[in-house]
């Protein structure tokens, strides 16, 4: 029997306007991808072989095909967000990573609009400059004393992942952040 879920946002991103939007991007599927010592070749080979990668990604970096998302979290984890479970797990085997679905243990919000950068860095000492977080970066930090995976998508468009047992109480305090990005 499938776990209930809850709306995480009650309502609160029920505003929005040109300058700065919110929105709750749930993922269908998140799984984490931990190597075994000595697995870290093979691990790369399936995840460039799966997300069609010229080269490994680099810890703090992500790709994406179609909708899914291939994170590299650390030098040795792997996030893989909507992707299909045969596909990636199939290329896996279980003597060289630890595979774990974190589906049930995740929510996303979704931050867009030219307001999206200074909205964030009133509570992130980030660097968003083009150089130093390029789109296709994600960055592991704390927001409201939570921890997050923000990942930058386009210049003016982040997504932040964070514990499902947070993400009601991040929601709303990003809601009441946002008014004054919000007004006139």
């Amino acid at each position: 029997m499938a776990e209930p879920t809850t709306p995480i946002d009650d309502g609160v991103f029920e505003r929005s306007s040109p300058k700065l939007s919110l929105a709750v991007e749930q993922p269908d599927r998140v799984v984490q991808f931990g190597f075994w010592p000595g697995s870290a070749a093979r691990v790369h080979r399936a995840m460039n072989a799966r997300f069609k990668l010229a080269k490994t990604l680099a810890p703090g970096r992500f790709a994406t095909r179609g909708n899914a998302l291939c994170i590299r979290t650390a030098f040795d984890t792997y996030l893989v967000v909507n992707a299909d479970r045969q596909a990636q797990e199939d290329r896996l085997a279980p003597n060289i990573c630890a595979v774990t679905d974190l589906s049930h243990a995740r929510a996303a919000i979704a931050i867009t609009g030219p307001a999206a950068t200074p909205f964030l860095n009133r509570e992130l000492a980030v660097d968003f400059s083009p150089e130093a977080c390029p789109d296709g970066s994600a960055v592991q930090t704390t927001m409201h004393h939570m921890p997050v995976l923000l990942l930058r998508h386009a210049p003016d468009r982040f997504v932040l992942y964070v514990y499902r047992s947070y993400a009601r109480d991040l929601a709303g305090w990003l809601a009441d952040m946002a008014l004054p990005f919000q007004t006139g």
